[in-house]
């Protein structure tokens, strides 16, 4: 019995276990384009989360101030004796609380500074004992 080895079919066996070089840049291409889409959008996703964060550490201290006055009869401007330990939000903020310069008294103000430059587009954020909020406390953007 003869066998018969015809190149074609022995070339067409190497080309059918790998993949080309276009096939390559393709794949290449595409994800250089997911990732010049997805980067921007996380990155801006990590923005308001940590300004959600922000929010939610001030409103604990804002609770904590309003459970410290109905012990101690006045607030506090320490936000160590208010929450004590910190937070995730204080990597990216400073949080201030000023109980001198608001009216009427007693009263207080908590300003949120942000301390990255990422976060420094929302500028500060304040909350005061009346509830009422300036900065940018919404959540799209």
């Amino acid at each position: 019995m003869t066998y018969f080895h015809h190149s074609l079919s022995t070339n067409s066996a190497k080309r059918g276990a790998g993949f080309s070089l276009l096939e390559l840049m393709i794949v290449v291409a595409i994800i250089g384009v997911l990732a010049g889409v997805g980067l921007p959008m996380y990155g801006q996703y990590q923005v308001r989360a940590h300004r959600s964060s922000a929010h939610q550490y001030m409103m604990q201290l804002a609770n904590k101030e309003e459970q410290y006055i109905m012990d101690a009869r006045q607030y506090t401007n320490s936000v160590t004796t208010l929450v004590g330990a910190l937070t995730a939000a204080t990597n990216r903020y400073t949080f201030a609380i000023d109980i001198a310069s608001c009216t009427p008294q007693p009263c207080y103000v908590i300003t949120a500074t942000p301390t990255v430059s990422a976060q420094t587009a929302d500028g500060a954020l304040t909350l005061d004992n009346l509830g009422a909020k300036t900065g940018n406390w919404t959540a799209s953007k």
